[in-house]
């Protein structure tokens, strides 16, 4: 070997060693119903410790999920926040030091309705995952990832329920806002577990099996500081109870389980149902989209500041929330609630638009008869103050905010005019024209 190539081979080393390959989580179920490698489940469950909480993270792929746990827990699961296309695998597992963790992609499939369930046999704690938009209303895929964990549990805890200890089940409730009350996201969410457990037809209650607790999570995008703070807590929570499993045994486990798995039947998901889900995902998207933007417009327009270009932006995005909606689910055109939730998207977006037009006309205006009365009370002390130089700056001043508040009209909102704000400021400007004349240092 030469010299030249011993030394690149040294400077590889060199950098490889200064950065560490990250592992990456494990394919655990992939669609066709497979298992995993059993080499490759105890390689994971070696480097984690050992012993180890075993947390089953459950919800539909399209939570923003895989995002959230690779923040609190430091794993490395691909995030993928599409609302249409399926994960790539039904099950994906990962671990960190003292925690594997089975993140489960979805329940819409009778191969991840199973997977849930093996999550929840073999689980030391439970995270559901669901959506703001999600409270106050019982969809079936809510409903179908609640059963499957609860029919798993339901079953281990009838066989053995002198020695069955409660298990920790975590509720996220995902892109809350900042000021959302706790009290109402507690009742609404105390509501779709009750709607799914009540279905179980079993005596026992809810609270026999599990320790509820229930947290809201901020956007990542509209509160990205409060959502990495809030990581640490939720990986607290899920660690701080005393139960463990010893990590030699994590691999043995799923292979049982999941061969036991696979003989259950499992509650199915109508298309109807499914349907609903990617509607009102697609519908959300865009309304947390709008409102992140425009909570932004709203702080400019309070400390009294222009939104530049605001006309332009505005129609831009009108548009591409839109086209982005019905990209997301054209699919779904016959769908009654397809219809109901692109009417509701427009109305929103005329009406936050037009608010927020209104607001920055109003701006526009008190700048111009602010620049108006400095301008002249400088042709004042110029002595410049005279009929022509006033009707000059008159013209100018009302020309300039006609100009600046057509560039802010929307072409995708009609009727949106400026045009009584043009006759109030020009109604302030003769006034204050002729007071100033009239006034003792003009005089």
């Amino acid at each position: 070997m030469s010299m030249t190539r011993r030394i690149q081979s040294i400077i590889s080393l060199l950098l490889l060693s200064f950065h560490p390959i990250t592992p990456k989580s494990i394919e655990l179920i992939d669609k066709s119903g497979k298992l995993a490698p059993n080499r490759d489940l105890i390689g994971l469950a070696t480097r984690t410790g050992d012993e180890s909480v075993i947390i089953a993270s459950v919800g539909l792929s399209h939570l923003r999920k895989d995002q959230f746990l690779n923040s609190a827990f430091g794993t490395n699961f691909k995030v993928d926040e599409s609302l249409v296309k399926d994960h790539d695998c039904p099950a994906c597992v990962d671990g960190t030091p003292g925690v594997i963790l089975i993140n489960c992609n979805g329940v819409t499939s009778d191969n991840e309705a199973k997977t849930t369930a093996l999550s929840a046999e073999v689980a030391n704690v439970i995270i559901v995952n669901i959506l703001r938009s999600d409270l106050g209303r019982n969809l079936p895929e809510n409903a179908k990832t609640l059963k499957s964990v609860f029919s798993q549990k339901l079953e281990n805890f009838s066989k053995d329920m002198a020695a069955a200890a409660k298990v920790p089940l975590i509720v996220l409730v995902h892109d809350c806002e900042d000021d959302i009350e706790q009290s109402f996201v507690t009742e609404n969410a105390n509501e779709i577990l009750k709607s799914a457990w009540d279905e179980s037809l079993t005596d026992y209650s809810l609270s026999d099996l599990f320790e509820v607790t229930i947290k809201p999570v901020p956007h990542p995008k509209y509160n990205a500081k409060k959502y990495a703070e809030f990581g640490p807590i939720v990986r607290d929570l899920a660690c701080g109870n005393q139960m463990r499993t010893e990590t030699s045994k994590f691999a043995p486990i799923i292979k049982s389980a999941w061969a036991s798995t696979l003989g259950k039947a499992v509650p199915m998901i109508s298309d109807e149902g499914r349907e609903v889900y990617f509607i009102e995902g697609a519908y959300t998207e865009a309304v947390n989209e709008l409102e992140g933007t425009l909570s932004t417009w709203r702080m400019a327009s309070n400390r009294g500041k222009m939104i530049g270009g605001y006309g332009k932006r505005a129609d831009r995005m009108y548009a591409s929330l839109l086209e982005e909606f019905d990209r997301k689910t054209i699919r779904f055109a016959g769908n009654p609630l397809r219809s109901e939730r692109r009417r509701g998207l427009v109305g929103m977006m005329e009406k936050e638009f037009a608010d927020a037009f209104r607001r920055q006309v109003a701006i526009a205006s008190s700048a111009s008869l602010k620049r108006f009365k400095r301008k002249m009370n400088g042709l004042l002390n110029a002595e410049k103050l005279n009929e022509e130089n006033v009707s000059s700056l008159l013209r100018k001043t009302i020309f300039e905010f006609e100009s600046k508040a057509t560039e802010m009209v929307l072409e995708n909102i009609s009727d949106l005019s400026f045009e009584a704000e043009y006759e109030e400021l020009e109604g302030e400007l003769y006034d204050f024209e002729e007071k100033f004349g009239e006034s003792p240092a003009a005089q």
